[in-house]
């Protein structure tokens, strides 16, 4: 687009992220979890697996859905992500289905 031409001068480089495959998707999150001051285990592990099928690898998805799971956990007194949590979570993300005519 010719609005954005004088910013296409300035990009140095262009990146394509691909979904990340089922081992570095679990060490990222686990990372993450961590980082953010995570001292024990906060995912079951079919958790983590439900999360990487729902995600697809995409990290901004399970962001979301992680943010929905951690709410409901809390709504629940639950110290723990497991995937009945998660479960849920997904489904409230989820688009509305549209209604057949």
């Amino acid at each position: 687009m010719q609005l954005h031409a004088s910013l296409q001068t300035r990009v140095a480089a262009h990146v394509q992220l691909l979904p990340l495959e089922r081992e570095d998707f679990k060490a990222f999150i686990e990372h993450g979890l961590r980082a953010a001051g995570s001292k024990d285990k906060l995912l079951t592990d079919p958790a983590l697996d439900m999360l990487f099928r729902a995600c697809r690898g995409i990290p901004r998805i399970a962001s979301r859905v992680l943010r929905a799971s951690l709410k409901k956990a809390h709504a629940n007194n639950q110290s723990i992500l497991d995937d009945h949590v998660l479960r849920a979570a997904v489904a409230e993300l989820a688009p509305p289905e549209e209604a057949n005519p």
